[in-house]
This record gives C-alpha cells, sequence and structure tokens, in this order.
C-alpha cells in the first residue's frame, strides 16, 4: 500500500510521496532535485521500488535513506 511519507525509486531516482488524491488514485512527489511530479497509484505498484516509510514526508525529505547519508 502506498503512503505518504514512503520513499520509492524508479531506475535509481528516488521520490518521497507527498500527498494521495483519493478521486484520482495519483500521488505527488519531491525528489532530492527539489522537482515535484505525480504518479499513479498503478504505475508506482508497477515499476517503483519501495525503500523506506515514515510518519510524515517531511521526515522522509530529511531522513538519511533519501539523503544519502
Amino acid at each position: 500500500m502506498i503512503k505518504v511519507g514512503q520513499i520509492w525509486s524508479f531506475d535509481a531516482v528516488e521520490f518521497v510521496v507527498t500527498k494521495y488524491y483519493t478521486f484520482t488514485d495519483r500521488f505527488d512527489c519531491i525528489y532530492k532535485t527539489g522537482e515535484a511530479d505525480s504518479w499513479s497509484k498503478a504505475y508506482i505498484e508497477e515499476y517503483g521500488k519501495f525503500i523506506a516509510e515514515y510518519p510524515t514526508w517531511q521526515e522522509a525529505v530529511n531522513s538519511k535513506e533519501f539523503k544519502g547519508e
């Protein structure tokens, strides 16, 4: 199950899930570069690789997994 505060990756490009839209089944995400994007639930489930989960997206962005420490 995809949730806000999770860290995922596509082809070694990591992103944090920041918001979920129930009516469209899409997620807003933020990359290490600070850029934002929107992905469908189906696409993340099929092609994404789960890395870690935190209680909030802010904690995930500041985590060692996302920062690469």
